[in-house]
């Protein structure tokens, strides 16, 4: 047994009995000083907030304006952590407690647990969140019942219109990054992170859609520009997209569809555009990317030249995908694969062999387009599965 400040006997382990049933920290330092019978606040380290327990105006005054070089230097201050976290600060109105005291003990053991307890909590619920949102995203959510039923214990609004914004490329070191910079453009959202794209769900609150684009320009051009200024050895390129506006959860499997679609279409256009909406025909090409149709007209068009190259070891529908993409320029598409001109010319000869017909028609350079760009498509769509 050892004396607190009031001269009261307590034993070590009934006083941190008494401060592990306290709920909150306001209660906890309420305990604390109630046993010790002085002032005393704490500061949480993340944000910088303060809370006093205390009725002399300047102690409180002080200890929530002053910096916590100031606090350390004219009070009594202890750190509350546990292995590499630190939680905050704990600091008195008086100079004599020391560490060994056994109510500032119990008030620490009282304070780690309940960030734990708090931290745990939180966890769950954002596991919970994801599961939820996973689920709309995959369409495993059907009735409108089951959908209300589960958001209204989450605390998550049925009524606001929402979207999909997805992102890829990003290190997963640097996904705090832009997760930081939509929380600041958009007060509620909620991010899930599958196959390597973060998945962000975007509450919208009346926003027009004029502002939702300068807003994601603004959080996207924040981003770039953060990442460019790191040391990292290569340029990091990130891609992005966003679906169309929701007025039901229900339909947020969609949104998502189109925001991956978009983020697609960036890709392998090496393009910059965030809406669904402004991808002209490309929409329709995705649309019809999974359907059978697609599947037989592509490999009609494409599949002796896919079968070619399995066979021989060549890339000669990758030398076609350049070809298209360069409309046709022969010496852009011959400076694009670093290839020299006469090499890119017997190449060209060899695809019309492989093919039998002749490149220069304009409709087998339609249907090659569609079909180079459904197998495109086709083959990014797996990889974000």
């Amino acid at each position: 047994m050892s004396n607190n400040l009031k001269g009261e006997k307590i034993p070590l382990n009934d006083l941190i009995l008494e401060f592990l049933e306290m709920s909150d920290v306001y209660s906890l330092l309420g305990k604390a000083k109630e046993r010790m019978g002085v002032d005393l606040a704490f500061r949480f380290s993340d944000s910088g907030r303060t809370i006093t327990c205390s009725e002399c105006r300047e102690f409180s005054g002080n200890a929530k304006s002053f910096p916590m070089a100031e606090i350390k230097r004219i009070y009594e201050t202890h750190s509350v952590v546990n292995g590499t976290s630190l939680y905050g600060f704990v600091f008195f109105s008086v100079k004599s407690v020391e560490k060994g005291n056994p109510v500032l003990e119990a008030l620490i053991i009282g304070l780690r647990f309940l960030f734990q307890r708090e931290m745990h909590s939180e966890r769950n619920k954002r596991l919970f969140i994801s599961g939820f949102f996973e689920d709309l995203i995959f369409n495993r959510i059907s009735s409108e019942l089951e959908l209300r039923k589960r958001g209204e214990i989450l605390g998550i609004p049925m009524n606001e219109e929402s979207l999909i914004f997805v992102t890829s490329g990003l290190p997963e070191e640097k996904h705090d990054i832009l997760i930081s910079r939509i929380k600041a453009f958009f007060q509620r959202n909620y991010t899930v992170s599958i196959k390597g794209m973060l998945i962000s769900i975007l509450f919208l609150r009346n926003m027009k859609f004029d502002a939702l684009k300068e807003n994601l320009s603004q959080i996207v051009d924040s981003v770039q520009q953060e990442i460019s200024q790191s040391d990292e050895k290569e340029p990091i390129s990130f891609y992005y997209g966003a679906g169309e506006l929701c007025p039901s959860l229900l339909l947020l499997s969609e949104s998502y569809t189109e925001a991956k679609n978009t983020m697609i279409f960036n890709i392998l256009h090496e393009k910059k555009i965030f809406f669904w909406r402004e991808i002209g025909a490309f929409r329709l090409i995705c649309s019809l990317a999974a359907s059978k149709d697609a599947d037989s007209f592509c490999s009609a068009i494409l599949g002796p030249l896919i079968e070619y190259d399995r066979k021989h070891n060549t890339n000669l529908l990758d030398t076609l995908s350049a070809i298209e993409s360069c409309n046709w320029n022969l010496a852009l598409a011959a400076e694009k694969l670093f290839f020299h001109y006469n090499t890119l010319k017997y190449r060209y000869g060899k695809l019309q062999k492989v093919l039998k017909s002749d490149l220069k028609d304009s409709s087998l350079r339609f249907d090659l387009a569609f079909s180079l760009r459904v197998e495109a498509i086709r083959k990014m769509q797996k990889r974000f599965e």
